[in-house]
């Protein structure tokens, strides 16, 4: 793995940098998977924040000796700078740390060996602060850009399971963690030279703030992104608001289908209860009928919505059409994606 981290390490040291311009003074660095801390090589640099508190957690007791080497070599804990080093034993699906707590999460070729990647990114997004906190990643991936070597990784990938503690070639972490409800994550996907399968990669530092569908607090968009069905039933959280009603073209494809389904719930509710109410006016009339025998019948007037059904009735409507607007936008913008990496394959081609 040394010369994958000689191979990324310009692009690193860019991440790293541009993390360090965006942190608070004395910021808390939780970094996922330390392992031996390679990259107590950045965060010891000139470029690093003086008073940073760093959380290392890894599954392996026996890195920490390492990943103190590291630090202590890369000047990081000299008293002067005034860091701090906590290492502590723990997973990525089950981190041992306290809710929006750190300011930024380091994940460098980590979700290519947890079992769970999106249990170990609901984690990440717990442990960030909600509005500041930055997420950093560098995970290897399957190649993009070459189909036979794609197909490849995936025939190598359950025997390198086996020999390298869970690793995977054949995994699509940008996608993953672009589903994972982080609020911005533009990542780069790039190939290095002479790392065999490793060579396809992917970078960047992602936004943790969850953005919102509607009018809906943070703490309960994390509980939507997560699937709490009840919290979505509450459909006052989708009133059209000026200022934010365009958060919504951030939920994820899955999101928005299973906010869909949960309307449509809704809307059936609405329709049985509309019938049943149709259904006991009818009744109430049958029985006003036949106590006034050889009386002509009063007219019946339709029933009338009431303004509670009306209300409902017409925020459902804004509700589907803002899922229609937001649907059309995540379309035109997976069409762009798709042109601009065939243009992209196109111009290699004719390199």
């Amino acid at each position: 793995m040394v010369d994958y981290e000689r191979a990324v390490a310009k692009k690193k040291k860019a991440l790293f940098k541009e993390l360090f311009q965006l942190l608070p003074p004395k910021p808390v660095i939780l970094e996922v998977g330390i392992g031996s801390f390679p990259n107590a090589l950045y965060l010891g640099s000139s470029d690093a924040p003086p008073e940073m508190d760093i959380v290392g957690v890894d599954p392996n007791e026996f890195m920490k000796q390492y990943a103190l080497e590291n630090a202590k070599k890369a000047g990081i804990l000299t008293p002067e700078r005034g860091n701090s080093l906590r290492l502590v034993r723990g997973i990525a699906e089950r981190l041992p740390v306290a809710d929006q707590s750190a300011d930024a999460v380091v994940c460098t070729l980590t979700l290519c060996s947890v079992k769970n990647p999106q249990k170990a990114l609901s984690e990440i997004r717990r442990a960030l602060k909600p509005r500041s906190g930055k997420y950093l990643f560098v995970e290897h991936v399957l190649s993009e850009t070459n189909p036979f070597f794609a197909t490849a990784q995936r025939l190598a990938t359950p025997e390198h399971v086996q020999a390298a503690d869970g690793c995977h070639f054949d995994r699509q972490t940008l996608q993953t963690i672009q589903e994972a409800g982080f609020a911005e994550v533009k990542g780069d996907y790039f190939e290095l030279d002479n790392c065999g399968f490793l060579n396809p990669t992917v970078a960047a530092v992602g936004e943790s703030q969850v953005r919102c569908y509607m009018n809906i607090g943070e703490e309960r968009a994390q509980q939507a992104a997560d699937g709490d069905a009840e919290v979505l039933k509450d459909l006052r959280l989708y009133e059209p608001n000026p200022e934010n009603v365009y958060n919504a073209q951030s939920a994820s494809r899955s999101q928005w289908s299973f906010l869909i389904d949960v309307v449509k719930e809704h809307v059936a509710d609405q329709e049985a209860a509309l019938k049943a109410q149709e259904k006991a006016q009818r009744s109430s009339s049958g029985s006003s009928g036949s106590s006034n025998s050889g009386q002509m019948p009063p007219v019946q007037e339709p029933p009338t919505p009431s303004a509670g059904n009306k209300a409902s009735i017409l925020l459902l409507a804004v509700v589907f059409g803002i899922i229609g607007l937001a649907t059309m936008f995540l379309m035109r913008k997976e069409k762009e994606e798709q042109e601009r990496r065939k243009a992209k394959k196109e111009k290699k081609k004719h390199h």
